[in-house]
């Protein structure tokens, strides 16, 4: 007689048992994944600052000074905004030719990049310079943001510092509104350290920082110390409630840091520094080395220790390893 073989099969139990194993391994393995991911990319963040950075030293070393914060009115600045006709590139404008973008560079061909002459154009003035400026550069993008890819923002060019009269702090951003075009600009994520409020003729010019409307500033000018001053950090622009309202050009004038760094992050608005990694913003320092800050709200002992870090004269030094 014939013999046959009975296979028993999967009971529903214990299938739903196996799917509950595979599903909690999964959701184990997610955060680990996650986390790997982040670091690699806070680990090319660190590499792109410190990039940048060691870009304005080269710029320096063939200049003899670093780079402008941006070539806004004159340097003694009126009390007031007017647009007018001066170039307004930024920092990052000029560290092209340092950072293997000489073919972007050189799409400003016309452009005046003289720090002492006023105009007689800004580099939005013609349609050749506004598309020059479309061209992405990685180097100046997180990769734990995706700042390119944000769509229906405000896109801010220029921040030009100033005081009105003699006690309003204001900080004129001008961009282009919403569209396609401002979808299409350069992004950045990292932006120079002006200081306080840059260079303004106020009092709280003893916290300028290296980089400021028309600056020259020499390594050996930054007295408190290259490894004890602010020079790039990480920025987001506007994104309250969790929706990008606001992007920055890599033609961005520097970010002020007399609003502090207010929690939480990423930040909700675009005039101070904030990033995408978890409880940190990640700056260079005038020596090239990157440290991660926390948030230290908008007064209180760590706002002054991170305005003293942000000037480079004022005889405060700190401690990066403090905040």
């Amino acid at each position: 007689m014939a013999h046959r073989q009975v296979r028993r099969g999967f009971t529903l139990i214990e299938l739903l048992v196996v799917i509950a194993i595979i599903a909690i391994l999964i959701g184990l393995l997610l955060p680990a994944v996650q986390k790997v991911r982040e670091a690699a990319a806070r680990t090319q963040c660190v590499n792109n600052l410190k990039q940048i950075a060691l870009a304005a030293h080269n710029y320096e070393s063939t200049f003899g000074v670093l780079p402008p914060g941006y070539l806004g009115p004159a340097r003694q600045h009126p009390n007031g905004f007017n647009q007018g006709n001066f170039q307004w590139q930024g920092t990052l404008a000029f560290l092209l030719p340092y950072m293997e973008q000489q073919a972007i560079y050189n799409g400003f061909n016309g452009l005046n990049w003289d720090v002492k002459t006023l105009g007689p154009a800004s580099w939005f003035s013609t349609a050749a310079w506004q598309q020059n400026a479309r061209n992405p550069v990685k180097s100046f993008q997180c990769p734990s943001d995706n700042v390119q890819s944000v769509t229906g923002a405000f896109c801010i060019v220029l921040i030009d510092l100033f005081y009105n009269g003699s006690t309003q702090v204001t900080a004129q951003p001008v961009g282009f509104s919403a569209s396609a075009f401002a979808d299409s600009l350069g992004k950045t994520n990292y932006a120079p350290v002006s200081g306080y409020f840059g260079y303004t003729g106020a009092s709280t010019d003893s916290f300028e920082g290296i980089f400021s409307n028309r600056s020259s500033t020499t390594i050996v000018g930054i007295t408190d110390g290259a490894s004890n001053t602010l020079m790039f950090g990480e920025c987001l622009g506007g994104e309250p409630n969790g929706t990008r309202t606001t992007t920055l050009s890599w033609m961005i004038s520097p970010l002020p840091t007399a609003w502090g760094l207010p929690q939480p992050t990423p930040s909700a608005y675009w005039n101070y520094f904030g990033s995408k990694h978890p409880g940190i913003i990640q700056f260079a320092l005038g020596d090239a080395s990157v440290r991660n800050l926390r948030a230290v709200g908008a007064s209180g002992t760590g706002y002054n220790a991170y305005i003293y870090m942000s000037g480079m004269r004022d005889g405060m030094i700190v401690d990066p390893t403090s905040l």
